[in-house]
């Protein structure tokens, strides 16, 4: 049985964070896209980036985190 895996991606943009989950380094599973920026404090961008990430590897466990 070949094993599945994952990695997520986050980009940090001016305005908007922006994530993905891509399996078998072939096929995006999952993608969401967040309003930052200066419009919110760094506290509250962690503690998005921290919950992204947690509801993306609810399904398995990520081989890596990218920002």
């Amino acid at each position: 049985m070949v094993k599945s895996s994952s990695i997520i991606g986050l980009d940090i943009g001016g305005t908007t964070v922006k994530a993905v989950k891509i399996k078998n380094r072939q096929s995006i599973v999952m993608q969401a896209a967040f309003p930052a920026g200066g419009r919110i404090s760094r506290s509250k961008l962690a503690e998005l980036i921290a919950g992204c990430v947690a509801d993306f590897s609810r399904d398995d466990r990520p081989e890596a985190v990218g920002l």
